[in-house]
């Protein structure tokens, strides 16, 4: 690590376009107040068979301070697609960059460069394509143009080490190692992954990955978890959509993005549209207004709200495809190839449905990256016959999909990917839409539409997307129908997303299952996310009170209001309740600037009132109180001491390291409560968590107090510094057996194997003296997991019984021995509960597939709700084909008492191997029956049968087929319904000339006759057929082609967009009709016409 110069690298970071864009993005928010928020998860657990939430706190702040506070293990971050779970990585990042000693960041007195933002070729500034080029533009930026880079708590070192950061996107195929490695290669920083692997192993660097839902196979994610689980002291923090999208990894701490609230968007909307923010946000219901709970489709609806008939989308998919339109229109000053915009559409649609397929051995998986050559594969069997030379054209439309900014190259430079997986699997709707449109095989096939879409979760997004968009109100209830057969939790959502005037269907088909009454309330959740009243309701109110604020945010402007000099003069009264009123009003709505009213309270002589003032600066939370607060941590009342060292803890300003300590030593007199106390004190020391505070804490473990010892063991756990380690094995040889104890099951939680031989020989010193020393080493070596305990351990269990054998059981468990799993399944049916539990989570982390039939037994008919709620977690984390089979099993308990239980267990299996369905899923169907490959000769021998009439054409009287009427048997139109008989002579007079039906009814007649020859064919393929047999007609029959060709200089004299509106009346589809025309204007152009 001193051998290496990671200046390059550290300047890369700081300057590269891939992540300054983010800055602006980040300030989007900041600017208007509205700091992206987060919260700890915490699991649901069932009580009398409801769901409850266990009684641990949810605490709540800006994302960036929670992942600062937690980020010292291993963190996942969940959120909503577009809720700034990439930005806010990429912020921390440049954070973490800054702390170094490199050229700043500013230019000049806090002149922001922002010429990177513009991006080289094929590079996207997402912000700069939100924008777009409306004005006026929201303030983005703090003050007269500058960026906020004031230091923040990051800038602090508050991990103590500078570590090195490193930004890594999930959805590459590259295993992690050399992830790392192209990451420090793009910086001019060559490294070996044998560097690498030794810098994790010392901790030295700080991995922030993003996208486990993105991970692109299960063999990458089983391997990120191995490389998670090998390297426990490297911080990591990782995002993900959420759970049901490739898991947790097995991370216990998780944060969660927390949605806008309505005060969040109702000022940025107020911002951004200032004349029309209350206009839109009266338009927000049901699931609309779950969009807008995001800050990236908050700002979409923005940009696509228009002035003139003032509306928004009323839908997401309406959403995202009039913000493509806008995209569109924006973009048409960019220098692309002639026909682009013509195709642009189709082209994107087309990538996105074919990376979203993905491979077809592989169906569960997707491909969110791809290469350059294999985009340009895709793009060139879509052209083909289509277009000349489609092989070099479809290599130009790439290069125009990234100029245009609609594609963006990937962190490996070699590939190319949309900008978000939201605009991936709106492009993939769509192409679904045309799909059920043309009525393709594997959508208008019950079973088909199932088997290929409706069975994988990929596929939800774009199915709902779709649906949003779907006109046929027939086609629409048939797909919730279907899903609804496929997997009701996934039916309800689709219930939901479909047209408002289609949902009393839907959703009534939802309302009438037949199922347990608190399984439908739930589906029905899920159908109408949001009761439109309520919506209403809810948005009016808030347009109507504007003084309303959320309780965890400061109020802007309350120095400046009336009711600010009311709290400061109340504040003095004296009389308790008045007292309290004003400092509950200054907690909730004040600032820093209001601390130092609080500190005037300090001298109060009513303790209950001191201990107020520590209870207000928790809130208020900041280093200017960090004096009040240690004056208090002196007060005479324990109470007041109490409350004032968990503040400090909170506010973690290393300045009270100190004041602590000595708290630690002499919390109180009263000696029945002063280890409540130091258990505040050392967890405030803990909170502090920095090297000063480790520092600290090993001083304290030669008091003579063998409490202090205790507690300050106790703290050096919760930290996890492994600088601990030595100061805890002397511990070992403590003369206090407790502290001794406490010492040894520390260590299994902060160190690694290198311990092992000391635990060994400590297990070895008391076995057979003191049980509850020999079950502490015994829990530490499980815990550490190192396989050089495992001939130990098995010594030791011969010779045991009782809890300490069954503890070393659990060990060898833990550590991966797969010899106790019978021992394992025995404690399953016979132990207490606690020991069930313990078992349960050891067989599930141990993958045994032997204990399924226990599980399963046991989510049956267990009394207990806590081994179920157990069992349910656990069967979603098992290999897909070890569990998926009792998928079945588990959802005819769904009308038993074990029904929640087992719903917990077939959502996690579905999660992780990513179907809902497992009979659907080992269905065999048959691939779409390729039409019998035709030779250019019976191309042109069908054709020649229908050319005997077109040669007449001049030759005879023409009859009037003014009121005829055709049939037609396909439609590829991609905006154009069904017309089964529609008369010609009324679409335009344009039609009524007898030429033009006369070309219409030998169109018609050759379609007719390719679909009675090739019945199994699909409708691209017939058109394929079509193509090939007019492309190769001029060189290998000129007669045949010179009717042909006079027959469409007929049709297309007015070119494409007048034959374009009378197609589909003649049965005629649109693309078949453009095809055609296509192929008359190549003609047209060569040598000689």
């Amino acid at each position: 690590m001193v051998d290496v110069d990671f200046s390059p690298y550290l300047e890369f970071v700081r300057t590269s376009p891939r992540y300054r864009e983010t800055l602006s993005r980040y300030t989007v928010t900041d600017a208007i107040d509205m700091v992206l928020e987060a919260q700890t998860v915490v699991r649901e657990e069932r009580e009398g068979g409801e769901f409850r939430e266990q009684k641990q706190r949810v605490e709540r702040f800006p994302v960036l301070e929670g992942l600062q506070k937690y980020a010292s293990n291993h963190v996942l971050l969940l959120g909503k697609p577009g809720s700034g779970k990439s930005t806010t990585l990429k912020r921390l990042l440049l954070e973490m960059a800054n702390l170094s000693p490199q050229p700043p960041l500013l230019r000049g007195e806090g002149e922001q460069d922002l010429s990177a933002l513009s991006g080289g070729e094929g590079e996207l500034d997402l912000s700069a394509l939100l924008r777009g080029n409306l004005s006026p533009q929201p303030p983005l930026l703090r003050g007269e143009g500058e960026l906020d880079l004031s230091p923040s708590p990051l800038r602090r070192g508050v991990w103590g080490e500078v570590k090195i950061p490193v930004f890594l996107q999930l959805k590459s195929n590259r295993p992690i190692l050399e992830a790392i490695r192209a990451e420090f290669r793009q910086g001019k920083l060559s490294v070996t992954t044998e560097q690498i692997d030794n810098w994790l192993l010392e901790g030295k660097l700080f991995l922030l990955l993003d996208g486990v839902n993105e991970i692109p196979s299960k063999e990458l994610r089983d391997k990120l978890e191995d490389f998670r689980n090998d390297n426990p002291h490297t911080p990591m923090i990782f995002t993900t959509r959420d759970l049901a999208v490739g898991g947790d990894l097995g991370i216990e701490k998780k944060l969660e993005m927390t949605p806008l609230t309505d005060t969040q968007m109702r000022e940025f909307v107020g911002k951004y549209l200032p004349e029309y923010g209350d206009l839109l946000l009266r338009q927000l219901e049901n699931r609309l207004r779950e969009v807008a709970e995001t800050p990236l489709l908050l700002k979409m609806l923005c940009e696509v709200f228009d002035p003139q008939t003032q509306r928004i989308p009323r839908s997401k998919g309406e959403l995202f495809r009039a913000f493509d339109d806008s995209c569109q229109s924006r973009k048409q000053d960019v220098k692309v190839s002639e026909d682009f915009w013509e195709w642009k559409s189709e082209l994107l649609e087309h990538l996105g449905f074919m990376m979203l397929q993905g491979h077809l051995d592989k169906p569960t998986e997707k491909w969110l990256t791809i290469s350059k050559e294999k985009a340009a594969k895709l793009l060139e069997g879509l052209l083909t016959h289509r277009v000349n030379a489609p092989g070099d054209k479809a290599k130009k439309f790439i290069k125009d999909l990234l100029n245009t900014q609609f594609l963006q190259v990937a962190a490996d430079r070699r590939e190319i990917e949309f900008h978000h997986q939201l605009f991936q699997e709106y492009y993939a709707a769509e192409a679904l839409l045309i799909m059920v449109e043309n009525r393709h095989p594997d959508v208008i096939d019950d079973g088909r539409l199932q088997h290929f879409f409706l069975n994988y979760l990929k596929w939800t997004e774009p199915v709902a997307l779709m649906l949003a968009l779907l006109k046929d109100e027939v086609q629409a209830v048939r797909v919730v129908r279907l899903a609804l057969a496929v997997d009701l939790q996934l039916g309800a959502r689709l219930a939901g997303e479909v047209k408002p005037k289609f949902q009393v269907q839907t959703v009534g088909m939802v309302s009438g299952l037949e199922i347990p009454e608190w399984f439908k309330v739930r589906l029905l959740k899920y159908a109408t996310p949001l009761d439109k009243s309520e919506s209403n309701t809810t948005i009016k109110s808030q347009l109507s009170c504007r003084e309303n604020v959320d309780n965890h945010s400061i109020k802007p402007g309350f120095r400046s209001s009336p009711k600010y000099g009311e709290v400061c003069r109340l504040i003095e009264d004296p009389k308790p309740k008045v007292l309290w009123n004003a400092m509950s009003d200054l907690e909730r709505y004040g600032g820093v600037e209001d601390i130092p009213i609080l500190l005037n309270l300090i001298d109060s002589p009513d303790p209950d009132v001191r201990w107020g003032v520590a209870h207000g600066l928790l809130f208020i939370g900041d280093c200017s109180a960090t004096s009040g607060l240690l004056r208090l941590l002196q007060d005479d009342s324990d109470d007041v001491r109490n409350s004032a060292a968990i503040v400090l803890g909170k506010i973690r300003d290393e300045s009270s390291i100190d004041g602590l300590i000595d708290f630690l030593k002499k919390p109180s007199n009263d000696i029945a409560r002063a280890n409540q106390l130091r258990r505040s004190g050392a967890s405030a020391l803990a909170d502090i968590g920095s090297q000063r505070a480790v520092n600290s804490l090993l001083s304290l473990l030669e008091d003579s107090n063998e409490s202090v010892r205790w507690y300050a063991v106790d703290a050096l756990g919760d930290i996890g510094d492994k600088d601990a380690v030595i100061g805890l094995i002397k511990r070992l040889r403590d003369c206090s057996s407790n502290i001794r104890s406490k010492a040894a099951y520390t260590l299994g939680f902060i160190a690694d194997e290198a311990v092992v031989p000391e635990l060994i020989s400590y297990l070895q010193y008391v076995s057979g003296t003191s049980d509850d020393e020999c079950w502490s080493v015994i829990n530490a070596l499980g815990e550490i997991g190192s396989k050089k305990a495992i001939p130990e351990l098995h010594r030791f269990l011969a010779k045991s019984s009782g809890y300490l054998k069954e503890e070393a059981i659990f060990a060898l468990g833990k550590i991966g021995d797969e010899s106790v799993i019978p021992d394992l399944i025995y404690i399953l049916k016979t132990s207490n509960l606690d020991s069930t539990g313990t078992a349960i989570k050891i067989l599930g982390k141990m993958q045994s597939e032997p204990a399924i039939p226990y599980f399963f037994d046991i989510l049956e008919n267990d009394p207990y709700l806590r081994s179920r709620n157990d069992i349910a977690g656990i069967l979603g984390d098992f290999q897909r084909e070890c569990v998926a089979h009792i998928l079945p099993n588990l959802l005819a308990l769904i009308p038993t008492e074990s029904g929640q239980d087992a719903l917990g267990a077939i959502s996690g299996i579905q999660e992780n191997c990513q179907f809902y369905n497992y009979e659907i899923f080992t269905a065999r169907l048959p691939p779409v029956v390729s039409p019998q490959q035709l030779t250019e000769n019976q191309v042109l021998n069908e054709l020649q049968q229908i050319n005997q009439g077109v040669q007449k054409m001049s030759e005879t009287p023409k009859q009037d087929f003014t009121g005829a009427t055709f049939s037609g048997h396909v439609n590829f139109a991609p905006n154009q319904g069904s017309q089964d008989v529609t008369k010609i002579g009324t679409q335009n007079n344009y039609a009524t000339d007898p030429k033009i039906t006369e070309a219409l009814k030998n169109i018609t007649q050759l379609l007719e006759k390719l679909h009675q020859q090739n019945p199994q064919a699909s409708d691209i393929e017939i058109l394929d057929i079509l193509t090939k047999g007019f492309q190769t007609m001029p060189q290998n029959n000129p007669k045949q082609w010179q009717s042909w060709k006079n027959l469409l200089s007929i049709l297309y004299a007015g070119g494409m967009e007048a034959v374009k509106m009378f197609l589909p009346a003649a049965g005629i589809p649109i693309e078949v009709g453009r095809r055609l025309y296509e192929i008359h204007k190549h003609n047209q152009q060569l040598p000689g016409n």
